[in-house]
């Protein structure tokens, strides 16, 4: 599936009515799992959650790249998230829906905590399958976006200004 397949899946995902997961059906969901070993800078701990060729979309942070392909390149992300003391924080329950597990959490890095944020909140998908994660998916909610910009919109450098010489 190529990344945009992935974006347009997550978006038709928000379209359909959540089911609250219980403690049964998270069994074969990894979150608890993949957190925990996040926040003790478990790399390879971190990897064996994931299927031999899953995919991983998560914002860019400090100039790296945002997909990650394979356990080579997650083993790369997971490695720059040790290397940023990272933290994670589960906020709700996860919920399931058609398929996709969803759930909000709170992001600690050093890069956001040297602009004096502590963490920002993030709404995470992920499919799991064979209990492996095949693709998670990070974005910055709406509120935890606005406050690693301030509270100012962000800048738009794809807008030229018309008095500007080509």
């Amino acid at each position: 599936m190529r990344p945009h397949q992935v974006l347009a899946a997550i978006v038709a995902v928000g379209l359909l009515a959540p089911v609250r997961v219980t403690a049964n059906e998270r069994a074969p969901w990894p979150v608890e799992e993949l957190h925990a070993a996040i926040n003790n800078h478990d790399v390879e701990g971190s990897l064996v959650l994931f299927a031999d060729d899953g995919l991983v979309f998560h914002p860019r942070v400090g100039g790296g790249p945002d997909i990650f392909i394979g356990r080579d390149e997650i083993r790369w992300w997971m490695q720059r998230l040790s290397d940023q003391n990272a933290r994670l924080e589960q906020v709700d329950e996860p919920v399931l829906v058609d398929g996709h597990m969803r759930w909000t959490m709170l992001l600690a890095l050093d890069a956001y905590r040297s602009l004096a944020i502590e963490s920002i909140e993030t709404r995470s998908d992920a499919i799991v399958e064979g209990g492996r994660i095949q693709s998670l998916t990070i974005v910055p909610t709406p509120a935890g976006a606005r406050r690693l910009h301030g509270g100012a919109p962000p800048a738009v450098p794809w807008r030229r200004d018309p008095n500007q010489a080509n």
